[in-house]
């Protein structure tokens, strides 16, 4: 018996959600790239001196007050993930750095939220040199934390550096990132103070995590039961002999 149209469309939609299903079943994480941050939290920086503002001036689209000392913000987006990275030191450009006292806030942490789950991968920050973290704590959900150490260049580069790390493998929709107090140093005989923490940028690599086994084993089974169905609707019940 020939196919009417409307059968080979409807024929053709149950193979797509066939396919489409093992397709997804089959997909795994794509190339690492930077994700995309919908808000971050955190307490605000603050003036370092009258004029000399070391707050996330620019953060907006929610709630605190981030001309404000030690504010605390929430549910918004400023310098921290603006794409702008301080290539002078801070007394030169302090607009573009977010710092903490370690006399007011220890060991600040930031929390960055993400629209769907993410696998992360990597973390850079970019902080001055003479007034970084010591180390860096990471966790997706405030209970497991994986600790990085961050080891100066020396002699230094420039006034700020990139402090990478790779490998995390965390996967969630939120990230916490924990930068721990770094104690006095000396260097070339002089003893730094680091009684602050100064961070320009903040970059995070990952992917979209993979769908989970059980979805996808729900899509293909609602394939299977869509093609049965059809199979049914097709078959005709023949004349009983009288």
């Amino acid at each position: 018996m020939k196919k009417t149209g409307s059968r080979i469309a409807h024929e053709t939609g149950v193979t797509t959600l066939i396919m489409g299903a093992a397709l997804l079943a089959c997909t795994t994480s794509a190339s690492a790239a930077t994700l995309p941050v919908s808000s971050y939290d955190m307490i605000n920086g603050a003036a370092s001196t009258p004029g000399l503002s070391l707050r996330d001036d620019t953060y907006a689209g929610g709630t605190g007050n981030p001309g404000e000392n030690y504010s605390t913000l929430a549910g918004g987006k400023g310098d921290l993930t603006d794409g702008l990275i301080a290539t002078s030191n801070w007394n030169i450009t302090p607009a573009e750095f977010v710092g903490w006292s370690q006399i007011y806030v220890r060991n600040p942490e930031i929390t960055f939220h993400f629209a769907q789950v993410m696998d992360i991968a990597d973390v850079s920050i970019h902080m001055n040199w003479g007034y970084s973290a010591s180390s860096v704590d990471f966790s997706v959900d405030r209970t497991t934390w994986i600790n990085r150490v961050i080891n100066l260049p020396d002699p230094p580069t420039g006034a700020n550096f990139q402090a990478g790390f790779a490998g995390l493998g965390l996967t969630g929709d939120t990230l916490v990132i924990r930068l721990n107090d770094r104690s006095p140093f000396y260097w070339n005989s002089s003893l730094l103070s680091a009684d602050w923490i100064l961070i320009s940028e903040v970059s995070i690599e990952g992917s979209l995590a993979p769908i989970p086994e059980p979805t996808v084993t729900s899509l293909l089974l609602a394939g299977i039961g869509v093609v049965c169905f059809a199979a049914r609707r097709r078959v005709r019940p023949g004349i009983l002999p009288g």
